[in-house]
C-alpha cells in the first residue's frame, strides 16, 4: 500500500471563515471573505508581519464591519489600509498573515498571505 502525502492549506481547518486577498492597485487590496456560518458577525481583519526567527515586525488592524452569511468582498478603501504595499528587502524571510477577529469572541479565519 502506497501512502500519499496530505497537503493542508494555509488556512486553519476550523475557520469559519475563509479569506482570500487580491490585489486590485498599486496601492490597495480587496478581501473576499466567506462565512460558511448561519451567524451575523461583528468583525475586523488584521494583518501581521513577522520574521524568520517568528519576532513581530509589524500589525495593522481594519476598522470594524459586519460579516453576514456567505461571500462579502471588501475592499482598504472601506476598511482601512492594512497590507504593506511596499516590497521589502529579503521577501523570504518575513511571514505575513491575515485573520478575521472579533472584538469579543475567538478569531473566525486565519490565512498566510505570499506578497
Amino acid at each position: 500500500m502506497m501512502l500519499q502525502p496530505v497537503i493542508l492549506n494555509t488556512e486553519k481547518l476550523n475557520s469559519q471563515v475563509m479569506i482570500r486577498a487580491y490585489k486590485i492597485s498599486e496601492n490597495e487590496w480587496s478581501f473576499t471573505l466567506n462565512n460558511m456560518t448561519r451567524n451575523t458577525y461583528k468583525v475586523f481583519l488584521e494583518s501581521y508581519m513577522t520574521d524568520d526567527k517568528e519576532q513581530l515586525v509589524w500589525r495593522k488592524t481594519s476598522s470594524e464591519f459586519m460579516l453576514n452569511p456567505g461571500i462579502m468582498s471588501v475592499t482598504e478603501t472601506e476598511i482601512g489600509n492594512i497590507l504593506l504595499n511596499k516590497i521589502l528587502p529579503s521577501p523570504n524571510k518575513y511571514r505575513f498573515s491575515l485573520c478575521v477577529k472579533q472584538k469579543f469572541g475567538p478569531d473566525l479565519g486565519f490565512r498566510f498571505i505570499q506578497i
